[in-house]
């Protein structure tokens, strides 16, 4: 009887280091997905700070871009104002000297 419990005994531990051992490597395959996770993360967050860099160089340059051409804009119709005010005032100016020569 001795033996059948040793045997039964050996079983049961076989079994239990079976299930730890088990147990040990789903638990590492975990901690190598989460680092195989981890540098994928940092992948991205690398990728997504040069991105941010590229994005923020390209909207100041179209900000500047957009800001000369409202400058370009409000010039030119100060331009065509003054032209039009320049033919009104020229305007008057030689309908007044025809008045005072008829009179």
């Amino acid at each position: 009887m001795n033996e059948g419990s040793e045997t039964d005994r050996l079983t049961s531990l076989k079994k239990q280091t079976d299930e730890v051992t088990g147990i040990a490597k789903g638990n590492l395959e975990k901690v190598i997905r989460r680092g195989e996770n981890l540098e994928d993360l940092q992948d991205r967050a690398e990728n997504l700070r040069y991105t941010a860099g590229e994005f923020n160089t390209t909207a100041t340059r179209l900000k500047r871009k957009m800001c000369w051409q409202n400058v370009k804009l409000w010039l030119i119709l100060l331009f065509i104002l003054l032209v039009i005010l320049i033919v009104l005032i020229v305007a008057i100016v030689a309908t007044v000297k025809a008045n005072e020569k008829k009179n």
